[in-house]
């Protein structure tokens, strides 16, 4: 897929993943001591007018109006659908999917930008993305959470 169309189609699940309260460990040299990605996003929401009034509703409320604007740009909720509409890409089957993204989720961990990422991800994560990208529209989000799947940070999920 072009590199633009698959920017789009990971960047509210990206969004959803750094939008965490929880110190996990952070990008490899970052200026401050505790997540600020929410905040971040949230004052992107404030700027756009959008609604909420905690930060998590403002994050969800961007990342849906994201969505709508992919929608209204004719952008695939799904990676697995912008493969099934894109003239001139390969076409896989779900099993070749499956099969592919552990590498997929190496080769971005291993690109350049990754460690600028507000929260460092771990592979199991980025698979997990990559999984939920192909698979299923991130609408309708009704929680930001994301529990590292293979990880023990100490705590319960919900």
């Amino acid at each position: 897929l072009p590199h633009g169309l698959s920017n789009a189609l990971l960047m509210s699940h990206v969004i959803r993943y750094n939008a965490t309260d929880v110190p996990f460990k952070m990008a490899v040299l970052p200026q401050y001591e505790y997540p600020q990605a929410k905040a971040a996003y949230a004052e992107i929401a404030d700027f756009l007018n959008l609604s909420g009034t905690t930060e998590d509703e403002k994050v969800i409320s961007l990342i849906g109006a994201i969505e709508d604007l992919k929608a209204k740009l004719d952008i695939p909720a799904t990676i697995k659908d912008a493969l099934a509409k894109t003239r001139g890409v390969k076409q896989c089957t779900d099993a070749e999917w499956d099969a592919e993204v552990p590498a997929l989720a190496e080769d971005a961990f291993d690109d350049q930008c990754t460690c600028a990422n507000p929260r460092y991800p771990l592979f199991s994560d980025m698979e997990r993305i990559l999984h939920d990208a192909y698979y299923k529209p991130i609408l309708p989000l009704t929680d930001l959470e994301f529990i590292s799947q293979t990880a023990d940070y100490g705590f319960v999920p919900k």
